[in-house]
């Protein structure tokens, strides 16, 4: 396994793990806690979304570099 997937296959078990933890320890009613997991994952929906995007613009300008480059 590379290490960029060690990394990300860490970050995303650490992840659930504390959410986990948090959601199992929290002092809220169960309503509460489960309005604030939904803005939550809406709101790392959307960031994932925006890093998706974002990767995929500079992927195809470095493409696009290469292929300048390789003319």
């Amino acid at each position: 396994m590379t290490t960029t997937k060690k990394i990300v296959v860490g970050f995303v078990t650490g992840t659930v793990l504390g959410a986990t933890l948090g959601i199992l320890l929290a002092p809220k009613k169960g309503k509460e806690t489960r309005t604030q997991i939904a803005k939550k994952a809406k709101e790392l929906t959307d960031a994932v979304s925006n890093t998706y995007s974002q990767a995929k613009i500079k992927l195809g300008l470095a493409e696009e570099v290469r292929d300048q480059i390789a003319v």
